[in-house]
């Protein structure tokens, strides 16, 4: 069996106020908005670029992976510091 939930003290908030949340909410939409059109973008020029570099796709493929992985982990590592802080 679960145990009840407790309810926070009379005083205690939970998180940030309302317009805080707010502000920490569409920094996060536009944040996640701004990776997903990055993505976008290079892969709609990734056809040129394997082109003009004269490299198979699949290597080029190779290197919009890395390319996302290294801004993926740069992200993470970013917030784990403001985390910290």
């Amino acid at each position: 069996m679960t145990s009840p939930r407790k309810l926070p003290a009379e005083g205690v908030s939970d998180g940030l106020p309302n317009p805080a949340r707010l502000w920490a909410f569409a920094a996060i939409a536009i944040a996640l908005t701004m990776a997903v059109l990055d993505s976008a973008i290079v892969n709609v020029a990734l056809p040129v670029l394997a082109q003009q570099l004269q490299v198979d796709p699949a290597t080029a493929v190779w290197a919009v992976n890395a390319y996302q992985l290294a801004i993926t982990v740069s992200l993470r590592h970013r917030c784990s510091n403001l985390k910290r802080a």
